[in-house]
């Protein structure tokens, strides 16, 4: 996949970490998002807590009665986090930690990928 060999290099563990945790259906979306994440923020470009799940779905192409449950696993894993109302993408997985924000990577400083110590 074209993301996981963007931050593989950085993040193999973290990654390989998610895809034992997800359907594959969740691991897809999680890598399609990576592609909205705006480098100097990590927030995902165009997602945000008011967008609606129809322009969701449409946006990944996945079925209007499914998003909403892949991006709660999403959600509970710690992949995604709400910051200001703007989605965000886990740092340990989308970097090396050294272009982010201290504020963002706190976010997700309690989830799995952070234990890991990849950085």
């Amino acid at each position: 996949m074209e993301i996981i060999k963007r931050y593989a290099r950085r993040n193999a563990k973290t990654w390989s970490l998610l895809e034992t945790q997800t359907t594959i259906f969740e691991y897809a979306l999680a890598n399609k998002m990576a592609k909205y994440i705006r480098d100097e923020t990590n927030n995902l470009d165009g997602l945000n807590d008011k967008t609606s799940m129809i322009k969701k779905a449409d946006l990944f192409g996945i079925s209007r009665k499914t998003i909403g449950k892949l991006f709660d696993k999403l959600f509970e894993l710690g992949v995604i986090r709400s910051h200001n109302s703007e989605w965000v993408f886990n740092p340990y997985l989308s970097t090396d930690g050294n272009k982010v924000d201290k504020e963002i990577v706190e976010l997700f400083n309690d989830t799995f990928y952070a234990k890991m110590g990849t950085w």
